[in-house]
């Protein structure tokens, strides 16, 4: 860390903090191992019994529909990811699921029987989907989240809506509603508790609200956008009394994503935020693609060039959070201006 830096700590997490506009070689995560993310699940599933869900879930998975196929666990929903790279979640086990309909893939996730909720999902916006979003929005629809069919067809236990109600806290999306409202589809398909997490609420509606909102604009302003957002395993877990099964659902200690753009050039970002209230600025979370691997075993596939790259931020116009809001938000202008 060079001269007058500083450092800013949270859980096992490291970073270094020169100055703005942060520098990729002047943010650093320490441990340099790797950190084995192997949360245990509440209820084991016997081995032989998991191995058989698995392979139909895959069955499922890979299941097309239309004139167009490709292959893998993921199927067409393979093309959400950047170069074609399934995301590597080092030792958590995921569920491949691919959200589509016959004719449009929405958004694909990985997800973890042992958290019971989403380690991670993979989205796409191109320019013109982005430029709907911001001139013909779709109000959020007045939907719970329910319960992924492909997983019941695979035995596979869930929480449902209520598991959340009274614990404190969000059902996160990891694909955002969003940025998946070019679709009506989509943007239902988005409420299932395969694709949410528990998330902080001073977190998810403020400077993780403005976040995703860069992303968009990062879309309208540059084209085709590759995300991954997903969760890092932590120690607490959340059983609410409205929930008849009592499902426990892991709390992640933070929230990761991972934006790949191929042009004017191939560009990536990363950022890792604490799962908790009082952060406003997105730009002290932000790290290269291979800085956010060593720290957490996640692999996502770019080239080491693009993967490595020093981060230059005026590349990447963000907003910053001007006052946290509970309860009705307000217009986002008015909650996060962009940072000068």
């Amino acid at each position: 860390m060079g001269p007058g830096s500083k450092k800013l700590r949270y859980g096992p997490f490291l970073y270094s903090s020169p100055g703005r506009p942060h520098q990729a070689d002047g943010l650093q995560i320490a441990p340099a191992e790797p950190i084995v993310i192997s949360p245990k699940p509440p209820s084991p599933v016997p081995g032989f019994l998991h191995r058989a869900i698995l392979l139909t879930l895959l069955g499922l998975a890979g299941c097309q529909s239309g004139a167009e196929t490709e292959t893998g666990a993921y199927g067409r929903c393979s093309r959400l990811f950047a170069g074609g790279v399934v995301p590597q979640t080092g030792a958590v086990s995921v569920v491949p699921l691919c959200e589509e309909n016959d004719t449009t893939v929405f958004f694909a996730t990985g997800y973890g029987p042992a958290s019971q909720h989403g380690a991670w999902s993979a989205y796409r916006l191109d320019k013109a989907q982005a430029r709907e979003l911001f001139e013909q929005p779709r109000p959020r629809p007045a939907l719970k989240f329910r319960q992924n069919p492909k997983l019941a067809a695979g035995g596979l236990r869930q929480p449902r809506h209520e598991s959340y109600t009274g614990t404190g806290w969000d059902r996160g999306h990891l694909a955002p509603n969003g940025a998946l409202a070019w679709s009506v589809e989509a943007q239902r398909a988005s409420f299932t508790v395969s694709n949410i997490a528990p998330q902080s609420p001073r977190m998810n509606r403020n400077i993780w609200r403005c976040f995703e909102t860069s992303i968009r604009e990062w879309a309208v302003a540059y084209g085709d956008i590759h995300v991954v957002v997903g969760t890092l395993a932590g120690p607490r877990t959340i059983v609410s009394e409205r929930d008849p099964d009592r499902v426990a659902v892991s709390v992640p200690s933070h929230f990761f994503a991972v934006v790949y753009r191929p042009a004017p050039e191939p560009s990536a970002l990363a950022v890792l935020v604490p799962n908790e209230p009082g952060h406003r600025d997105i730009r002290d979370f932000t790290m290269t693609v291979a800085g956010l691997e060593v720290g957490t075993g996640y692999r996502f596939g770019l080239p080491a060039a693009v993967a490595t790259q020093e981060l230059d931020l005026k590349r990447w116009p963000t907003r910053v959070v001007a006052r946290e809001y509970l309860g009705k938000l307000p217009e986002i202008d008015v909650q996060c201006p962009r940072a000068g």
